[in-house]
């Protein structure tokens, strides 16, 4: 169940009233919400998952603009409660259709299963996806909107309600042949609107026109020329649910309000019940208060608001998972004591369905002082699971299909139980309606095997929600460091564990001592420990093909697979697919034979730049600036093996010239998302002199890419998915740019397979969304619907090293003063801890991290927190982010 709306207007722009009249349609679903509006042939969309009120504000009229638009706030009965199943949904085939749903499809699993045979891929768990596209694909082909809706409703089978907009052309409605979910057409002036329920016209001073017809579509275009058929009707079955529970009272529902349905059943049930002994009358707030008032005017009983409703709280039964409305329930409701102490009410709710909210509301009743409980419900016990757009898709979580009325009480532990019958229902709706979850007589066949596919997912996406992630990060670094941190924060997490870790990372995680770097090892431990999700950070294990054997053995992992790991295991290989996909890539190219190596670098000149091909964590790299250091750079690589393997082939490239910038990308394979700028700080000495390394600082945000956003998408990502996909390479993960901004534009210095070190320490602390959504979207593909949020604080990385690295250092050394450190982060990226002691292990020790409302608070609080810390022949760059400072002033 959902709320949708569809407006057009031929002068007005109509951000605003499609806003207001959503939010009058918030009651009918909490999970998500959207709007897209359209100005010729462009779509604008705003969807997040969040209520109306706190998604849109007013500057975003300057986003959704337009004189047409659809709206949508969701309920979820189908999908994984991710932002991707938010609606409304958009095609990019042309002309650009949009549409948002209420309803339920029964024959869903068939359609999909038809769309994926043809070899289409489908970004969404939720059946509104495969609705859209049946639509859209017959209208792009046949370019008669009457036709496509025939052919819609000759394909589809259940309950909708769909409003829609074709780009430039018009919005539309298409409702199902038996009207099962509703919908309805307003008008003011010049601006129509199509709803779920007339209270979304109040709002927005628009007049009632009608209902739409079961079976019927209706086409308003742009110039509000309305054109309507009915293209198949079958005998009606409204939604009694409605009536008693889902729409608001102000509302008419085919001709019959809302209101009046609900006094009726409060007349209709004091028929069955006796007064004595009941002191006074008490509605569960909201939906039961108009059934109690009559029960209360025909007993003659007194009525009193006996239950105050926490207002933040939102309507618990359209909650998306069973955890979620018992913790709910709990904080929901307060008793007025005063008028309850000793007592014997008859307390009035819209329904029963899981016993849930029912069973707490008789122990707050009790808790209250409460002598006696009879419990009210305005409908009949509800038995048989809902197909149609009601989140009750199992038989077993319904407390009426297995247990008798006493029963039920008994498990309440209410005095009395009192249920509306099914003739209260057919006498108080007064229409031809749907009681199927009543009855088990579906007006809308569902098969055995339907009712089961729609009731498995149901329960998988609903175990989905309410389970916690058991996570194993792969990696010992300052990286995995900085991630374990950010996955601490997830709402998600249950278990964190790290292999092999480190004792920073041992304060947050369960660390063990595993080879990251023996798949079998690793596969056996996550098997042991029931992972839910494997991030793997550094690049070796990727290159080794861990995430292949973890995904075989059916666990999720982050991190691309051996095949696509290649652009960082091989430089010559990145090299050539940036060549082949015409990427801004240099003058370069690859040898094994030393002497051949030696001539192309004569021949070349110097500066140039010397890599070993394989991994060579950071330091395979030579910026020669004499052909001298070259060569001898290229002889100890191909003769002395100065990398092992990883050295046995060089690539040698052109020196360019420039300010380096890093672009990090989240992709599925499909779509991307950026991630915010950042700038690292290779070179050992100040003034980026010296050898290079893994990194010795970074900052974010850097305003060195700023401006380049249209380049780097579409020079750039744009196609390398495009040549992945070409090469039948499936890349999901982190793709890290490594960027030279010459004067001859962006040129690639290099391509990494994972998070940068030390980026992600600067990147992750801005991010604002739940790190475990972002990567299992990217592992589903559904990354395209999610929008990034970041902080506009400043973020800077300061590596603490050890003395004479790059190249030899000695190891532990005592560190001490990490005890001290308060307003900063301090990450471990090359520590071990032994007697207690927390000691050197590496050549980057430990990461100083801090944020600042400004690029100069952070790195002079960063600075200013080193001092704290000392270790024996602990060195460090003083001039992280001078560049940008200078910029700056």
């Amino acid at each position: 169940m959902c709320g949708i709306i569809g407006i057009v207007s031929k002068d007005d722009e109509v951000f605003e009233d499609a806003v207001t009249s959503l939010m009058s349609l918030q009651h009918r679903g909490q999970d998500a919400c959207g709007i897209v509006t359209n100005v010729k042939d462009e779509f604008f969309t705003k969807k997040e998952m969040d209520a109306v009120h706190r998604v849109f504000k007013a500057r975003d009229a300057n986003l959704l603009q337009g004189k047409m638009g659809i709206g949508h706030t969701r309920y979820a009965t189908q999908g994984k409660g991710m932002l991707c199943d938010a609606q409304p949904l958009t095609t990019k085939i042309n002309p650009k259709v949009a549409m948002a749903q209420n309803g339920n499809t029964i024959n869903y699993f068939d359609l999909k299963e038809e769309f994926q045979k043809k070899g289409k891929h489908l970004e969404t768990s939720v059946d509104g996806e495969v609705l859209l596209r049946i639509f859209a694909e017959h209208y792009e082909q046949h370019g008669d909107f009457f036709a496509a809706a025939k052919h819609f409703m000759d394909k589809v089978r259940g309950a909708y309600s769909i409003v829609g907009m074709i780009a430039d052309k018009g919005i539309f409605a298409i409702r199902d042949p038996r009207g099962i979910r509703p919908l309805v057409l307003g008008k003011r002036g010049d601006s129509y609107i199509f709803a779920s329920e007339t209270v979304a016209f109040q709002v927005i001073d628009h007049d009632y026109v009608r209902d739409i017809e079961p079976g019927e579509a209706v086409f308003i275009s742009k110039d509000l020329v309305i054109e309507s058929k009915i293209l198949k009707q079958e005998k009606k079955a409204h939604c009694m649910f409605e009536w008693i529970y889902f729409a608001s009272p102000n509302s008419m529902i085919e001709n019959r309000s809302v209101y009046k349905t609900r006094l009726a059943l409060g007349k209709l049930m004091s028929e069955q019940m006796d007064q004595k002994d009941i002191d006074v009358v008490v509605p569960v707030p909201d939906s039961g208060r108009t059934a109690a008032i009559k029960l209360s005017e025909d007993l003659a009983v007194k009525y009193r608001e006996g239950l105050i409703k926490d207002k933040y709280i939102q309507r618990t039964f359209i909650m998306s998972s069973q955890k979620t409305r018992h913790d709910s329930v709990r904080r929901k409701l307060r008793p007025v004591i005063s008028i309850l102490e000793n007592k014997s009410v008859a307390v009035v709710d819209d329904s029963i369905v899981r016993g849930t909210t029912s069973k707490r509301i008789v122990r707050t009743l009790k808790d209250g002082g409460v002598r006696k409980v009879t419990f009210v419900s305005a409908c009949p016990p509800i038995k048989f699971p809902c197909f149609y757009g009601i989140d009750m898709a199992t038989k077993k979580e319904l407390i009426a299909s297995d247990k008798s009325i006493e029963q039920i009480r008994e498990y309440l532990e209410a005095d009395n139980l009192v249920y509306a019958t099914v003739d209260n229902i057919k006498n108080a709706t007064r229409r031809d309606v749907c009681m199927a979850c009543l009855t088990g007589e579906y007006p809308e066949p569902v098969s055995e095997s339907q009712q089961q596919c729609l009731g498995c997912q149901r329960t998988e996406e609903q175990t989905t929600l309410d389970t916690k992630l058991n996570v194993m990060i792969v990696g010992s670094g300052g990286r995995e460091h900085a991630i374990a941190l950010k996955v601490t924060e997830s709402d998600r997490l249950n278990k964190l564990y790290a292999v092999p870790g480190n004792p920073g990372i041992g304060q947050v995680a369960c660390c063990h001592d595993i080879d990251q770097n023996d798949n079998e090892a690793l596969v056996k431990f996550a098997k042991e420990k029931k992972i839910d999700l494997a991030i793997i950070g550094p690049e070796a294990p990727l290159v080794n093909g861990a995430a292949d054997e973890l995904e075989k053995a059916g666990i999720r992992v982050f991190g691309p697979n051996k095949k696509a790991s290649q652009f960082e295991g091989s430089k010559a290989f990145a090299r050539r697919f940036m060549k082949k996909y015409n990427l801004p890539t240099v003058e370069f190219d690859e040898f094994t034979d030393f002497e051949k190596a030696k001539a192309y670098i004569e021949k070349q000149g110097a500066p140039i730049v010397v890599k070993a091909d394989g991994l060579a964590a950071g330091k395979g790299v030579l910026v020669a600036n004499t052909v001298e250091e070259a060569v001898k750079f290229a002889e100890e690589c191909l003769k002395a093996n100065k990398f092992g393997d990883a050295s046995s082939s060089i690539v040698v490239e052109e020196c360019l010239v420039g300010e380096e910038g890093s672009y990090l990308v989240f992709v599925d394979s499909e779509t991307f998302k950026p991630m915010v700028y950042s700038q690292d700080h290779k070179p050992i000495y100040e003034g980026d002199k010296g050898p290079n390394t893994g990194g010795m600082g970074a900052y974010s945000p850097a305003p060195i890419l700023d401006g380049l956003e249209k380049e780097m998408e579409e020079k750039i990502i744009k196609p390398f998915i495009a040549g992945t996909k070409a090469e039948g390479i499936e890349y999901k993960g982190v793709l890290y740019v490594g960027l030279m901004k010459t004067k001859d534009g962006l040129k690639i210095l290099e391509f990494n397979c994972r998070f940068g070190d030390p980026e992600t320490q600067v990147i992750l602390p801005r991010l604002n969304n739940d790190i475990l959504d972002v990567m299992n979207a990217v592992i589903d593909k559904k990354l395209g619907a999610m929008k990034l949020d970041w902080s506009e604080k400043h973020c800077v990385s300061i590596v603490l090293a050890s003395g004479g690295y790059p190249g030899s250092y000695e190891k532990g050394k005592e560190i001490k003063g990490l005890d001290n450190i308060s307003g900063a982060q301090v990450i471990h990226a090359g520590t071990k801890k032994d007697n207690g002691k927390i000691l050197t292990n590496g050549g980057r020790v430990l990461n100083v991290i801090t944020l600042g409302s400004t690029l100069k608070d952070a790195v002079d609080t960063a600075y200013t927190k080193i001092n704290d810390i000392n270790f024996d022949g602990m060195f460090f760059r003083k001039d992280i982010a001078k560049k940008e400072l200078d910029r700056q002033k």
